[in-house]
């Protein structure tokens, strides 16, 4: 693979993740729910959305 086959795979990885947090997002917005996220192992932040 070269160097720009990767750059375009990482590319679209990366666009595929941002996808589906905005996903997660949308829906925890909708429903009213908090999101957990791990900052660090063993640690979790709460997010409330609204």
């Amino acid at each position: 693979m070269t160097k720009e086959e990767s750059k375009i795979l990482l590319d679209r990885i990366i666009e595929g993740m941002k996808a589906g947090v905005a996903k997660v997002y949308e829906d925890a917005r909708k429903n009213g729910t908090e999101l957990v996220i791990s900052t660090k192992p063993g640690e979790v932040q709460k997010i409330k959305v609204s």
